[in-house]
């Protein structure tokens, strides 16, 4: 009688590691799926901050010149294009300064604008002029193995944006 159970429950090891190996593997995909996202909001949070700067910085490299212009956009839009390889990208930049209008390069990612809340733009002690403010927004598309699940499409976009007062 004992023989006859064992060669019942012969196969069953083998269909309960199948199962098993199959949700490891589904979980080891998953979790590499939202790593990747992580390193990519990473990267575009690392160039966002890098532009930001730079565009802080214009008083000082551009003789005290603070408008933005078209050529400018482009500028920043071919650094951003280094320091993300191999993705469709684009950049949005706002300020407070008065500038001139300004095309972003539109591809198929299109960022979502993001507005300087004007009580928080610092105001000098000294003299009570408001400093300039600076945003740069960096957005990729992104495709997701597990989007479906997450964030409801399998293509959805990562934006990162980097705010800082100007000199």
């Amino acid at each position: 009688m004992k023989t006859s159970s064992m060669k019942k429950q012969k196969g069953s090891f083998v269909i309960e590691l199948a199962f098993v190996l199959m949700f490891l593997c589904l979980l080891t995909l998953f979790t590499a799926d939202i790593a990747m996202q992580l390193f990519t909001r990473a990267k575009l949070d690392r160039v966002s901050y890098s532009l930001v700067n730079v565009l802080k910085e214009r008083t000082r490299f551009y003789g005290g010149n603070n408008t933005l212009t078209q050529h400018d956009y482009d500028q920043l839009y071919t650094i951003a294009g280094k320091l993300l390889p191999d993705t469709n990208y684009n950049i949005l930049i706002n300020s407070t300064v008065p500038t001139k209008p300004i095309t972003p390069n539109v591809k198929s990612v299109k960022c979502s604008p993001v507005t300087i809340n004007p009580d928080l733009i610092p105001i000098s002690s000294l003299t009570g002029v408001k400093f300039p403010v600076y945003q740069v927004t960096v957005c990729t598309s992104f495709h997701s193995w597990f989007g479906k699940f997450t964030h409801g499409k399998t293509d959805f976009m990562i934006q990162s944006t980097s705010v800082i007062p100007g000199r």
